[in-house]
């Protein structure tokens, strides 16, 4: 039996063996210069970093949040054939996507998001011909769980033709089972990590409320409602009145903080928003209609805590109370007035946002200063318009604090609950009996000392110009005997 290839290769002449050998190498070294010619930089590694990661998936411990995580990347660039190495710039993206393709071109679909860019130039090559990157902070989007996170390089070959191509390590997303905290129960638990609360901070406060996120109070009872509605109904137009108990407003630092608040909310062009500062003077005052109440915490806040909000429980209302810690130390006025616009905004639904420039970050505020301004700023305005846009034509509704019954010989301050900058006050006072006082010269929010004769009086403030376009009077009736 013959060997055809055998006989093949034993008829073949030497010389012609020896062109086909010249060939092919050739051949392969046409093959090497093509590749070198545009494999010039190349991802060595992508890693997460371990303690980020459950197995090779991403561990979030809440779906409801963005989940912070490092990771790192090494890429190596490759060297010019004549010496010297190529100049290595190229773009790292990481990338968020659906698309379950293993192939190294992964077209985008509506699920791909870019987490991180990252321009590496050829001076964060070492000489090695490396860039290593360590510690790259990113972060993966709420809701975000059926995807793979994975890199994605891109650069310029020598022929000036762009590369793609993405990383072989491609992590999935590991949702942390919920583990009750002690004494929490677990469907309350379950509830606040659907409402968007990171569970891992929660612990009980009393009997009725836990603390959520450091300055969080949500109700126990109000985890049982059905179809809870956050945002404010509109029954009365937006307009929320804030009772500022009388230890407070003996504090300086909190009264002054709580005035500045309420006028930053107020000033917001776009928003509905009106809220109103109400006070009670003295056990004779009438009490105050009120929404929302700003009282000591009586010691059950630690050192270090500000403030605890009830959060909306739900009615379509506000949260009921403030709890402001009196002890604390603020290193700055403006920190006492960002808490207290951070406090309001929990009062209103607003959660933690985990944005640096929003008043509502998850951060201390003690330095909350930024090019945006300190609030309404372009971070923080959209989500509040979005909830509560404005109304030109929306009313006003205000209250003027101060006791009404008067002994004869007494002063007495008088304020008008709408603060905003900006603003025109104007008050007056029209007489039943007695001789009306001339008030003209009154055009701030407060009355301040004023004296009546013996009779009965109509006390007036009229609001006029900002964002609503009719003036508003608001009137208090005066008895002094």
């Amino acid at each position: 039996m013959f060997d055809l290839s055998t006989v093949l290769q034993m008829n073949i002449k030497p010389r012609m063996r020896n062109n086909m050998k010249k060939q092919i190498f050739i051949l392969l070294a046409i093959m090497v210069i093509a590749i070198g010619a545009y494999a010039q930089v190349t991802l060595q590694s992508f890693q997460i970093g371990p303690n980020y990661l459950q197995g090779t998936s991403l561990k979030v411990p809440n779906i409801n949040v963005s989940t912070p995580f490092k990771f790192n990347i090494t890429v190596s660039r490759g060297v010019n054939s004549g010496g010297g190495s190529v100049a290595g710039n190229c773009t790292i993206k990481l990338y968020y996507t659906e698309n379950q393709s293993s192939d190294s071109n992964i077209p985008d679909d509506p699920s791909s998001l870019v987490l991180l860019t990252k321009n590496i130039t050829s001076s964060e090559y070492d000489s090695y011909n490396r860039a290593v990157l360590t510690d790259l902070d990113a972060s993966l989007p709420a809701n975000k769980q059926y995807g793979k996170i994975l890199i994605r390089i891109e650069f310029l070959d020598n022929q000036n033709i762009n590369r793609i191509s993405y990383s072989t390590t491609r992590n999935g997303i590991y949702i942390v089972p919920i583990q009750p905290p002690g004494g929490i129960d677990p469907t309350h638990l379950a509830k606040m990590q659907a409402m968007g609360f990171a569970t891992e901070y929660i612990a009980n406060f009393n009997s009725s409320y836990y603390l959520v996120e450091g300055d969080i109070l949500i109700n126990k009872s109000s985890l049982s409602v059905s179809n809870p509605v956050y945002a404010l109904n509109n029954d009365k137009e937006h307009n929320v009145n804030i009772w500022v108990k009388s230890v407070v407003s003996a504090n300086s630092t909190w009264d002054n903080a709580i005035l500045l608040a309420i006028g930053a909310w107020n000033a917001n062009p776009n928003s509905d928003i009106k809220l109103h500062l109400v006070r009670q003077y003295g056990t004779l005052d009438t009490q105050p209609p009120y929404d929302i109440v700003i009282d000591s915490d009586q010691g059950l806040l630690g050192h270090d805590q500000v403030k605890a909000v009830e959060y909306p429980i739900g009615n379509g209302k506000t949260g009921g109370f403030i709890m402001a810690n009196l002890d604390y130390n603020f290193t700055s006025a403006d920190e006492a007035v960002n808490n207290m616009i951070h406090a309001i905004g929990h009062s209103l639904s607003f959660k933690h946002r985990y944005l640096e420039f929003s008043i509502m970050k998850w951060t201390s505020l003690a330095n909350f200063s930024n090019s945006f301004g300190s609030f309404p700023n372009q971070i923080d305005s959209p989500v509040i318009n979005a909830m509560y846009p404005v109304n030109p034509n929306s009313v006003i509704i205000p209250y003027i604090s101060g006791i009404a019954n008067l002994s004869h010989g007494s002063e007495q301050s008088y304020d008008m609950s709408y603060y905003v900058p900006g603003v025109t006050y104007s008050w007056s006072a029209t007489a039943g009996s007695g001789a009306a006082p001339d008030f003209s010269w009154a055009t701030q929010v407060r009355l301040p000392e004023v004296f009546f004769d013996s009779g009965n009086y109509q006390l007036q403030c009229t609001i006029s110009s900002g964002k609503y376009t009719t003036p508003i009077t608001v009137t208090k009736n005066i008895i002094v005997q």
